[in-house]
C-alpha cells in the first residue's frame, strides 16, 4: 500500500489502542509509516536527477528496502523495547508490524526485496499486487486502495466519536 494508507492504519489502531491519548495514536502511526522512511530520499534523489521516482533501484536501495522491512529485525527491536520496558515502543513495533504484514498481503515479490533480512529467502503470500504503474502517478491511489483509506479515515473518526 501507499505510506498514507499505512499512516490511516496506524492512526486507526491508535485510536483504537488509545481512544484519549493523542501521543499514543502518534507513535502508532509513526510506526504504520516507518518501514517505507528509506522512500523518501529515493523521491528526492530521483527528482533531483530528472528521472521518474523508483524506476531505478540500485543495490544500495534494495539492502534499504530489506532492511526496513525485515520482519526478523523487527522483532529483534521489538524484544529489545521489551527488555527496556518503555510502554509507547511496544506500540510502536506493533504497528511496524501491521506495515510488513499488509505488504506482505499486497506486494508480490516479483521486484521486492526479502522481509527475512539479512536471509535472502523470499516468501510471497501477496493476495493483491496494486502497483501496476512504472513510476507515474506514484501519489495516485489505486481504485481498491482508495476505498480503504476513505473506509479507514471514517473508522478513525468513528472510532474518536465514539470512544
Amino acid at each position: 500500500m501507499q505510506t498514507y494508507t499505512h499512516g490511516l492504519s496506524g492512526l486507526l489502531m491508535g485510536t483504537i489502542l488509545f481512544p484519549n491519548n493523542i501521543w499514543g495514536q502518534i507513535v502508532c502511526m509513526t510506526g504504520a509509516i516507518a518501514p517505507d522512511l528509506y522512500l523518501a530520499p529515493k523521491l528526492v534523489i530521483d527528482k533531483l536527477a530528472g528521472r521518474r521516482p523508483f524506476t531505478q533501484r540500485s543495490k544500495n536501495f534494495m539492502t534499504a528496502v530489506e532492511v526496513f522491512n525485515s520482519v526478523p529485525l523487527a522483532l529483534f527491536f521489538l524484544y529489545l523495547m521489551g527488555l527496556l520496558a518503555i510502554p509507547y515502543l511496544f506500540f510502536f513495533f506493533l504497528s511496524y508490524m501491521l506495515h510488513l504484514v499488509v505488504d506482505a498481503l499486497t506486494h508480490s515479490l516479483q521486484n521486492d526485496a526479502s522481509y527475512l533480512w539479512p536471509w535472502k529467502r523470499k516468501f510471497s503470500i501477496a493476495i493483491w499486487e496494486y502497483r501496476f504503474n512504472d513510476g507515474k502517478n506514484i501519489f495516485k491511489p489505486k481504485f481498491p486502495e482508495a476505498m480503504l483509506s476513505i473506509a479507514l479515515a471514517a473508522t478513525v473518526v468513528a472510532a474518536q466519536i465514539v470512544l
